[in-house]
Formats: C-alpha cells, structure tokens, sequence
C-alpha cells in the first residue's frame, strides 16, 4: 500500500462490513463513525500530524455522494485493490448486491443471484447479514417475521399482492430502512408487489403506475421516489381503507392484461 492510511468509516451496509474484516486482518488502522457520521477538522489534522493520510468511507460531507457508485468504486472493491487481494466469490456477491442504485435494482439483483443457481439458503445469508451490518436488532426481525406472516394469512388465497402492517418504527426514510420485511416478501411474490405501513409511514414496492399514483393517499408530507418505483409517504390513517382498495382494483387489472406472472 502505497500510502500510509487511515480509514475513518461513516454508514455501513455489507460491502463497507466485509471491507472492515480486511482491514482487521492486514492490521490497518481504521475508526468506525457513530450516526451522523461527522469527522472534524481538527480530528483529521491531528490524523494528519500523525503521519497519516485520512481515507473517508460514506463520511457526511467528506466522502463522495454514493447515489451511482458502481461495483469498481465500491469501498470493498477499492480496498481489494489496494492490498493486490483477489476478489473471492462471497466479496463478488456482496459487491453486485450492494451496488448503488440499491433500491431501484434491489430485486433484480436478487433475482439475478437465483438465475445464477445461488441457492435460497445462500442468498437469504446474504440479505440477513446486509441487514446486520445496516444495523437492524431483534426487534426489527421478530416485528417483522410477524408481520408477514400476518399479511400471508390474510391473503392466503391471492399473494398478487401483499399489505403489511408493521408495527415498527423505521430509523429512516431510507429505501433500506424496509428491508425486514422486503427480504422476507421477495420470496412470496413472482414480482414484488407490497404496500408495508408503519405506525408513521408507508412504502410501496412494485409497478410504477401504482406508485405514481399510490401518492393520492399520502399526507401533505414529502414524497421520497426511485424511478417511480417505490415511494415513501405518510399514508392518513382515515384514507388507509382506501388505499388498500386501490392497491387491489389496480392489482386485478394488472392481473387481466397479463402483466402479473
């Protein structure tokens, strides 16, 4: 390694966790950041005085937005290159998985990982631990294991879609923030299609006609959108019933021109 690192760590998901294991391993120096993932001025000249050269990871203000960051730029793939390392086939994986845009290709990617013959097994190890190292407790499993299994109860005869009451409080308003309950969806839908509602916010998952227009029910509040794919929104709770209806109309004319498999 050509320079003489130090390694200042903001947000993780799992491309920035196995990245971390290298550094563990070659003894390089690092500090992981607490939210919101600020490294002053002075901490980064005393780095400096110490003859180290500061390599930011996902830092607010330091690090460059990541909102395209590709396979080849990610943290793990930078990281490899610096210690002259082979890519191993588990590093390969998490690096196609984490690879930004992540919600928009969220389930794509997954379903790329089924087309290349990674078993089930294999790839719910790899959403579990993407949801570990994004920090999600127990609590946030066990709420959402429930909720799902709830929502296949009450849809037991048509899965071609699913609304999920999640009685759990996101950290965020980030696509991520989901994922409990997405990962455990996307192995109960030939496409996903889900509407999840929390005690303060909804997210929709599937067609973008339905998403574009999902937004009727929504509070005055911002709308948070990916393509058109999904949208984060507060849903009024007298307006919830109706929401749901629309999800279903729209769903059965989806299903009537074929567009459902």
């Amino acid at each position: 390694m050509e320079k003489n690192y130090y390694f200042v760590i903001g947000q993780k998901n799992l491309d920035v966790v196995e990245a971390i294991k290298l550094l563990e391993a070659y003894h390089l120096p690092y500090r992981c950041l607490e939210d919101p993932y600020i490294f002053t001025k002075t901490e980064e000249d005393a780095l400096k005085q110490q003859g180290y050269e500061p390599y930011y990871v996902h830092v607010t203000y330091r690090s460059f937005p990541d909102g395209e960051e590709k396979f080849d730029s990610s943290f793990l793939y930078r990281l490899i290159g610096l210690l002259g390392k082979t890519i191993s086939d588990w590093q390969y994986d998490v690096m196609t998985y984490c690879e930004k845009p992540f919600a928009k290709e969220w389930s794509n990617r997954l379903r790329g990982f089924v087309i290349r013959e990674r078993s089930r097994s294999y790839i719910e190890k790899l959403q579990a631990e993407n949801r570990k190292a994004l920090g999600f407790n127990d609590k946030a499993e066990e709420t959402a294991i429930q909720a799902v299994d709830e929502a296949m109860k009450r849809f037991s005869s048509n899965r071609d879609y699913l609304i999920v009451h999640w009685d759990y409080k996101p950290e965020s308003s980030e696509f991520e923030s989901f994922l409990p309950v997405l990962d455990r969806v996307f192995w109960l839908q030939n496409f996903v299609n889900v509407l999840i509602v929390t005690p303060e916010c909804a997210l929709y998952y599937g067609y973008r006609d339905i998403a574009r227009d999902m937004v009727t029910f929504a509070t005055a509040t911002a709308c948070v959108t990916d393509n058109m794919t999904d949208f984060l929104y507060s849903i009024a709770h007298h307006r919830m019933e109706d929401a749901e209806k629309f999800l279903k109309t729209k769903t059965a004319e989806l299903r009537k021109l074929g567009l459902l498999w």
